[in-house]
């Protein structure tokens, strides 16, 4: 099991300019940056394309792809750009990092560039709730034990005639992680991850990821220059009543 890591700072949000080749009615690109990944945009075909155009180079580390439904026989491209896609000057199959609903990809090295697009080859539309690319971070020491798995369910309920109903609204996934003897120079680190929503990656050789927040405050325990403190992260809903 590698350590735990998170992917924070989203660049994506802040495009100059964002299209898809196609979109479904009521099912706009706008929503894969919107922050709700119960919200999903979605394609009429295939390929399904993506592209984010900025007026200045990014630094991508790693990318994000939330409540999807692309199969595993599908190939998923990150192409990058400084042109405004006139030409392509990298491409990054990111195929094997493949995990059902959530996955991500670190790549192997910084991409520095004005344009990143998500080509989606498949054989039908994909929906896709969030695209969350930007800066990484891996722990630099692991959870004291595995962390602690929470669901949480917003429901709606209705008696009728001694018949109990219950509609689920949303359904989150939480986790608890503790932390102790963590080096006081990674107070900044651990802190900016409060600052905005965040894809936390509970095990970086495992694909599967979530988009969420951390809840409370960051107050860590400092002791000798060392560092003891808990985290909570909650996943933003993938499912939501209209």
């Amino acid at each position: 099991m590698g350590n735990g890591a998170f992917i924070f700072n989203d660049l994506l949000a802040d495009y100059d300019t964002i299209t898809a080749n196609t979109e479904a009615t009521g099912y706009d690109v706008e929503r894969v940056v919107n922050g709700i990944p119960a919200e999903q945009y979605k394609s009429t075909g295939s390929p399904t394309q993506v592209d984010f155009i900025f007026t200045t180079v990014q630094d991508f580390k790693a990318i994000a792809i939330i409540n999807h439904n692309i199969q595993s026989r599908d190939t998923v491209e990150i192409k990058f750009s400084n042109d405004d896609f006139s030409t392509i000057s990298e491409t990054v199959d990111i195929s094997d990092s493949y995990h059902a609903l959530n996955f991500f990809h670190k790549f192997t090295a910084t991409k520095s560039y004005k344009g990143l697009r998500v080509l989606v080859t498949a054989s039908a539309g994909v929906a896709i709730g969030e695209l969350f690319a930007g800066d990484y971070f891996a722990l630099p020491i692991n959870y004291n034990w595995d962390f602690k798995p929470t669901l949480r369910i917003h429901e709606q309920r209705a008696d009728i005639n001694g018949q109990l109903f219950r509609n689920i609204i949303s359904k989150q996934r939480g986790f608890g992680l503790a932390f102790e003897n963590v080096p006081a120079e990674n107070w900044v680190d651990f802190a900016r991850l409060y600052e905005a929503p965040v894809v936390f990656i509970p095990d970086a050789e495992d694909p599967e990821c979530f988009h969420g927040n951390l809840a409370g405050e960051f107050d860590p325990a400092n002791s000798h220059d060392v560092l003891s403190f808990p985290l909570t992260f909650w996943q933003n809903a993938l499912k939501m009543v209209y």
